[in-house]
């Protein structure tokens, strides 16, 4: 299938843009904008009304020394880092007008993600299925910080959380692993198991909650401090391909292998509300505890 790409209106579920030929797509932080990386591995960055910010740079120009495979911005909106078939990094000025950062050759395989910190000092970026490398960077100091890697295991899908302490890493056993993002060392932390590879992960912005997404076609929401299980989604007829929460945590968000993007509930008291709206009858204790995972209905209101 030729790769398209599309941007909706998350309050109205509108449809504004309808991207063919887009292999990938970063929102700015402050959502007025998006980059895009074609099929020629070119970047562009538009403005949300979709004119055209940034022209597509040519492979011959310094943005794209070689192919491009990852873009995000920072969460200033003042750069957009990329990413490029051969493991290599780099930060630019956010009309791409001028390199501000590079680290070449850091990945073995192509870079597939980027996840920075909320106040973008340090940088995670995740390598393919080949590579299977998580890197921690300080953007300033263009250094490597860390590099968390679960020994035989393989690393799939990687995380940072929001305040840059904490690094997540999925694997093929189905596990989630905790590691300090600043010396790599594992930490003591609820190990997550679930089953089949873990393909996509994510934090909730307090830090409270991990989502994972796996190739059993599930995705999970823990409780990030204890390790318990809190929802089991059986999401997607394929594979769930990646996870992402909504900057309120109110939404959780995953996509698939059978071409569908997913929105869930990811508060127990929106759920609840949600529940109330579809019954015909007050839900039992039991129901409350298999479904809200909660020990007793809250009350009504």
């Amino acid at each position: 299938n030729a790769p398209t790409a599309m941007i909706w209106d998350t309050g109205t579920w509108t449809l504004l843009h309808d991207l063919p030929g887009t292999v990938a797509v970063a929102m700015s932080p402050d959502g007025s904008g998006f980059a895009t990386i074609d099929e020629r591995r070119l970047v562009t960055v538009r403005s949300m009304n979709g004119d055209v910010l940034v022209e597509p740079m040519e492979e011959s120009t310094p943005v794209a020394p070689d192919l491009v495979t990852a873009v995000a911005f920072t969460p200033d909106g003042a750069h957009v880092i990329t990413g490029d078939v051969v493991g290599s990094v780099r930060v630019w000025e956010a009309d791409l007008s001028r390199l501000v950062v590079t680290m070449p050759g850091s990945h073995a395989g192509a870079v597939v993600g980027f996840e920075t910190d909320e106040a973008g000092r340090y940088l995670l970026s995740h390598g393919d299925y080949f590579g299977e490398s998580a890197l921690v960077w300080d953007i300033a100091g263009a250094r490597e910080v860390s590099a968390p890697e679960p020994p035989g295991l393989g690393l799939t899908a990687a995380a940072l959380s929001s305040d840059g302490t904490v690094v997540l890493t999925g694997g093929r056993d189905g596990a989630t692993r905790a590691w300090n993002a600043m010396t790599a060392a594992v930490l003591d932390a609820p190990f997550l198991v679930g089953s089949g590879t873990v393909r996509g992960i994510a934090y909730s912005a307090d830090g409270q909650r991990i989502a994972t997404a796996s190739d059993d076609g599930t995705v999970r929401l823990w409780d990030a401090t204890t390790g318990e299980l809190l929802i089991r989604w059986p999401a997607h007829g394929g594979g769930a391909t990646d996870v992402s929460f909504s900057g309120d945590g109110r939404f959780l968000v995953s996509s698939g292998d059978d071409g569908t993007i997913r929105v869930y509930l990811a508060e127990v008291d929106d759920l609840v509300d949600l529940a109330r709206s579809r019954v015909t009858r007050t839900l039992t204790d039991d129901e409350c505890r298999r479904f809200l995972h909660v020990e007793v209905c809250p009350s009504d209101p």
